[in-house]
């Protein structure tokens, strides 16, 4: 099992939300260009034009949130290193301050 760093996992986790946002509003918005085409002009279709239009972009955000199946495989030792170089990032940061005071000395930490 793979592990990933909390940051790792949540900019995913966003990537795939905002995919499926775009994919709702994808199908919403051309299902009701097909029902307005159909209504106001029977026969006579103009609604695939602006779905292929918006299905090239869509087809993108896909690209870019899943890649191609077996094409785009990630190497397990680069997430690995990925991974190790966040933990020793985390490892160096400043510690978050709370704007309370301690009440114990750092040498009384031993």
């Amino acid at each position: 099992m793979k592990r990933h760093s909390p940051k790792a996992l949540g900019k995913r986790n966003k990537k795939k939300k905002d995919f499926y946002d775009h994919l709702r509003s994808y199908v919403g918005v051309n299902f009701f260009l097909f029902v307005l085409n159909a209504l106001t002009a029977f026969g006579d279709w103009w609604f695939y034009w602006p779905m292929m239009g918006w299905g090239i972009g869509l087809f993108f955000h896909f690209m870019d949130t899943f890649g191609l199946p077996f094409v785009n495989e990630p190497d397990e030792n680069q997430e690995d290193r990925l991974d190790l170089e966040d933990l020793e990032r985390g490892s160096q940061a400043e510690p978050i301050k709370t704007g309370r005071q301690q009440s114990w000395k750092e040498e009384d930490l031993v």
